[in-house]
């Protein structure tokens, strides 16, 4: 049980650290490449939250001081450092991860140790031993509700497609009849929505829209709103919400909310400006968005849902729409793009933080 409650309190604490030098780093990677604020940027900021879970496989346990009954607190003087190294390789890792960056602290014989071990040394091992316990308890309780939230969500979504109504509307946009003639999906027309427009569904995902918002959005405000839709469906966003939900539900105390905002902020804007490719006129998606804002009611949406607007979050999304990307850095900006996709998947999401 000792050898748990450390090991927990490890995961506890180093998550924590590891996860904001790992938004630390990604931000500024963002800065220094020049990544604008969409779909590129959304998925870099992924990462922090992603690599909560890679940490659990990238613990070195041949090299833990602890379970060499080594404490910290007691070893010689000058004999502890902190080091950050890059390009280095852990041949003794099941997985072969190539850990370009590494971070962690280290005493004699190469051995690591870290801060949650001193801390750990500090405390009456009963008292480890009860939040060990207390730990497992809160984790199971907040996975449990997040699952009882899911079923009521999908039971309230089935009781809506049961009752919808029939979509009447010709979509007249050549290259949107194109798409969903290739990729086909349900709209759901109902009166019972509380929101006024989303898709949501992990594999088969579907676009809910209230009656009386499909009855207020003109043909070419509907078919803005139906081509945003489909690019939330296309890299679908409804399963890394998803993934992202579960992970962050394992990892309850880690304050990863705002940054989770972040990132469907980012999936917004990608589906704003890839919605062009439609042949969508910006403005007609601006109408839609700035209807459906008015519209949406002040009740949450459903889990795993992305609603077309927000009211506090559309003005990024207005400017970035109605702004026309100069098109001569357009090689640079992929360029630069893909520099700091590749440093952050090798240095940032394969390294090691804070953790034996």
């Amino acid at each position: 049980m000792d050898k748990l409650s450390f090991f927990l309190l490890n995961i506890t604490l180093n998550s924590l650290l590891a996860f904001f030098t790992a938004f630390l780093l990604i931000e500024l990677l963002i800065f220094l490449f020049r990544i604008k604020q969409g779909r590129s940027a959304s998925y870099l900021r992924t990462i922090p939250i992603l690599k909560l879970c890679l940490d659990l496989f990238l613990y070195d346990f041949s090299r833990w001081a602890y379970l060499q009954e080594l404490n910290p607190l007691n070893a010689e003087k000058g004999s502890r450092t902190l080091t950050a190294t890059i390009g280095s390789f852990n041949s003794n890792n099941d997985f072969l991860f190539p850990s370009p960056l590494t971070i962690n602290f280290s005493m004699s014989g190469n051995q690591t140790f870290t801060i949650s071990d001193i801390i750990g040394h500090l405390i009456p091992i009963y008292f480890l031993n009860f939040f060990a316990i207390l730990f497992m308890i809160v984790t199971a309780v907040i996975l449990l509700k997040n699952l009882v939230h899911f079923y009521i969500t999908n039971k309230y979504f089935n009781e809506i497609i049961q009752s919808k109504e029939t979509h009447e509307r010709k979509i007249q946009n050549v290259q949107l009849n194109s798409y969903i003639n290739k990729s086909p999906f349900d709209i759901v027309i109902s009166t019972k929505l509380h929101s006024s427009l989303f898709v949501t569904g992990i594999f088969s995902p579907k676009i809910f829209i209230s009656k009386n918002l499909y009855s207020n959005l003109s043909q070419n405000e509907f078919e803005a709103a139906l081509g945003h839709e489909i690019e939330h469906i296309r890299y679908k966003d409804s399963l890394v919400r998803f993934i992202l939900v579960i992970i962050c539900s394992i990892f309850w105390w880690v304050p990863t909310k705002w940054l989770r905002n972040k990132i469907e902020q980012g999936q917004e804007i990608g589906c704003d400006l890839r919605s062009k490719a439609y042949g969508i006129d910006p403005v007609d998606l601006v109408s839609a968005i700035c209807k459906v804002a008015k519209q949406n009611s002040k009740e949450k949406p459903p889990a795993f849902a992305y609603q077309l607007a927000k009211k506090h979050k559309i003005h990024k999304r207005i400017n970035a729409l109605l702004t026309i990307a100069p098109k001569r850095f357009k090689k640079i900006r992929f360029i630069l793009t893909a520099s700091a996709v590749c440093v952050a998947f090798f240095g940032i999401f394969l390294g090691r933080f804070w953790i034996f």
